[in-house]
């Protein structure tokens, strides 16, 4: 069961992040901001799905632009790729008879408090909060009490907070975790009352090194 592109609106929104990424270009041309890359890995889990556990194992892309506030307060902004879902078996999602998976762009803006102070300055730790938008590419649910292809019913529109740290663990490089659960729903029963399907929503962990470029 999968979920048809919206072109027109997918188009738009990835149009956004296009220009969002070129104005991080220009500012950091400018020296006044920072750029950062991330790769790492999602354990995910869904409210509702009947399923226990953070099993499924997703991918996490990001690209963020830094804007320093003072010695300790950082602005992060810039976009992710993210992979959400669950599965009742880890180990063998083969021999699962629930397989959701949820494919995400999404726009992150978040407020880091820097600590730990070194000899040279520069702050090896950070805590931070945030929230993001992100638009769903491509979903996927194979569940053996939906009565219908839920894929076509998810809101494609997701809105998320987000909480974690990050330490620096050499020059540029750090390592960063961070939970992120969404506050709006991935499916709502109450917009289908003829379907007998709970409603879903879902939180993930993320584990991923970051890169500095400058």
């Amino acid at each position: 069961m999968k979920f048809q592109f919206d072109k027109a609106k997918d188009t738009a929104f990835l149009t956004l992040i296009v220009l969002s990424i070129a104005l991080n270009i220009h500012k950091v041309k400018a020296q006044t901001f920072g750029l950062s890359l991330s790769a790492g890995g999602i354990l995910s889990q869904i409210d509702g799905d009947g399923a226990t556990g953070y099993n499924r194992l997703g991918a996490h892309l990001g690209l963020r632009s830094i804007i320093s506030s003072g010695n300790r307060l950082q602005y992060k902004a810039g976009f992710f790729y993210n992979e959400r879902g669950s599965l009742s078996k880890f180990i063998n999602p083969q021999a699962s008879p629930v397989n959701i998976n949820v494919e995400l762009v999404e726009i992150p803006i978040e407020v880091h408090w820097r600590d730990w102070q070194q000899d040279d300055g520069q702050y090896r730790i950070s805590y931070f909060f945030g929230f993001s938008y992100g638009r769903v590419l491509n979903a996927s649910i194979l569940h053996p009490m939906a009565p219908v292809d839920l894929a076509q019913n998810i809101n494609r529109n997701d809105v998320s907070y987000i909480l974690g740290a990050e330490v620096g663990i050499w020059n540029q490089l750090k390592i960063g975790g961070r939970f992120t659960r969404s506050i709006t729903l991935l499916y709502n029963s109450r917009n289908f009352p003829s379907v007998n399907f709970r409603s879903m929503q879902t939180y993930f962990l993320s584990l991923y090194l970051v890169y500095d470029l400058l």
